[in-house]
């Protein structure tokens, strides 16, 4: 049986290390997890879940980088995560209830 050869510990930094720069990126790029504030949601979201949220979805679109990461308009039913206007670093989770082109009858 070959031995096994161990680590050292210049490479098991240089693994960690590499270990957090990618769940950095993806928690500052990709994905974000939030906590439902409030129970204005109750129905299907419960005060103090936790959801996470596609940061890329939110994302203007562009024309370099569309057949990467395809943009689309937010739809009916959408739950949507924004900072509230009245109280800064609180977030709003909020279902998207209209959209542009809805018409009242």
């Amino acid at each position: 049986m070959a031995k096994k050869k161990r680590q050292t510990i210049p490479e098991c930094i240089a693994s960690m290390a590499s270990l957090l720069v990618i769940g950095f990126f993806i928690i500052t790029f990709c994905v974000q997890p939030f906590e439902i504030p409030s129970g204005s949601m109750e129905g299907t979201l419960l005060a103090g879940d936790y959801v996470i949220v596609d940061r890329l979805l939110g994302s203007p679109p562009t024309t370099w980088m569309a057949p990467i990461i395809p943009y689309r308009y937010p739809r009916f039913g959408d739950v949507s995560v924004f900072l509230s206007p009245s109280e800064p670093g609180i977030y709003f989770v909020k279902r998207i209830i209209g959209v542009p082109g809805d018409h009242i009858h």
